[in-house]
């Protein structure tokens, strides 16, 4: 019975052992089997600083209202629509001033019938008046020679003829004298009715310019973007939400309604940390790529760089803008305003060895790698030529091979892991 014990005894035993392998077996091929793994990739690497940015126009032409009284706008072009240069983007209500047109025109035809009167009238005078002097020096001759024959006559009748001729002299000058006012006065009257004329013509050249105004046109080939009214009726009360001008609005001479952006100086605006500043300069390659745009990838240069650091809200640190042209003939589907990134490159290394970056460990002070094997994983020590946010360049292993993702270490039984040399 004793040795019945003992045998039972090591059989249970025996079965307990192997059943224990097993599981911890299981558990271990179960545990490898559940850590993530990547396959090391052969090709160009690609290290750049990858940032964050915006579509901005480097050029934008402002458009003002006109500097008139009771601006209303009747007739806006419709947002989002492409405008052509000299097109009409906003009109504003120009009943009033149509009105005061016809008032000043009539004004300046008035003006016009009495100065073609006024000259009509010192034409007809100065015929008159022309009439009368050549008559009065008709009579001037006649008296002169009268005093011709003063040898064949009595001294009374030549004195009478002496008389006669002075008289009619005298008389010859006073005409000249009234003559010469008379067209003093016609012709400062007709000056001041020319004056009247030309001031009614005035006044309907500024209500015509007025009324010009009152239609603004397109300056440049674009895409208008409306301003804020935040003197709006709604704003004033403050009940409501900042909106664009709208037709129905009214507003003041000199406020700027609109903004158009200049589409073929489209560039892409981002800030780099000061850290980075020092890395990179004017002309350096970049890789600009838009949100709303997946399938576009533009190569670049970097066209310019702020001179000035400026606060950073975000790291409380200081960022430098940078900035690439977008160049002509980008297309009509970038806007100002789309959110995209920018890789700035630094280097480029052909036939690299690429892994992700969370394959990379540090194990005694070295950079390795868990690359996996039948067995499990083996500890492999690599070079980092290089690195961006997600992948790194390495030496020390081959395209093909597969590295663990997460450290081994921390998830599989002791014994699951070999160093590097076999």
């Amino acid at each position: 019975m004793t040795l019945f014990r003992a045998v039972a005894t090591l059989v249970i035993g025996g079965a307990l052992a192997l059943a224990g392998w097993n599981f911890s077996r299981s558990f271990e091929q179960e545990t490898n089997r559940n850590i993530p793994i990547a396959e090391v990739r052969e090709g160009e690497f690609i290290a750049a600083i990858e940032v964050r940015g915006q579509i901005q126009a480097g050029r934008s032409f402002p458009i003002y209202a006109p500097i008139a009284q009771d601006l209303r706008i009747s007739w806006m072009a419709p947002t989002g629509d492409m405008i052509v240069e000299s097109e009409p983007l906003i009109r504003f209500d120009s009943s009033t001033a149509q009105r005061d047109l016809i008032e000043r025109r009539a004004a300046r035809d008035r003006a016009s019938a009495t100065l073609e009167q006024a000259i009509a009238e010192e034409a007809i005078a100065a015929q008159r008046d022309r009439s009368q002097q050549r008559d009065a020096e008709l009579g001037v001759e006649i008296a002169r020679l009268a005093t011709l024959n003063s040898e064949f006559i009595s001294r009374i009748d030549a004195e009478r003829a002496r008389i006669d001729l002075d008289v009619a002299e005298q008389n010859l000058r006073q005409l000249e004298a009234e003559i010469a006012q008379r067209a003093v006065s016609a012709e400062s009257r007709i000056a001041s009715v020319r004056r009247q004329l030309d001031d009614a013509e005035a006044e309907v050249s500024v209500v015509e310019n007025r009324i010009a105004r009152m239609e603004i046109r397109a300056p440049l080939s674009g895409y208008p973007i409306y301003s804020t009214n935040s003197s709006s009726l709604t704003m004033a009360l403050g009940g409501g939400n900042p909106q664009p001008f709208r037709v129905g609005d009214q507003v003041s001479g000199g406020m700027n309604l609109a903004v158009i952006p200049d589409m073929d100086s489209l560039l892409m605006d981002v800030a780099i940390e000061e850290i980075d500043r020092g890395r990179i300069r004017e002309g350096d390659e970049v890789i600009v790529r838009v949100d709303a745009l997946p399938d576009l990838a533009l190569e670049l240069e970097i066209s310019q760089i702020s001179p000035l650091a400026e606060m950073s809200f975000d790291t409380r640190g200081r960022n430098f803008h940078v900035m690439a042209a977008l160049g002509d003939g980008v297309g009509t589907r970038l806007r100002p305003g789309m959110n995209g990134s920018m890789d700035i490159v630094l280097d480029r290394i052909p036939n690299a060895m690429k892994i992700p970056a969370g394959a990379l460990f540090t194990r005694s002070g070295s950079p390795v790698v868990y690359v996996v094997e039948a067995e499990g994983y083996r500890a492999v020590e690599v070079e980092v030529l290089s690195r961006n946010t997600d992948e790194v360049a390495v030496s020390g292993v081959g395209p093909g091979m597969r590295v663990a993702l997460v450290d081994p270490m921390t998830v599989s039984t002791v014994g699951s892991v070999r160093e590097g040399a076999e």
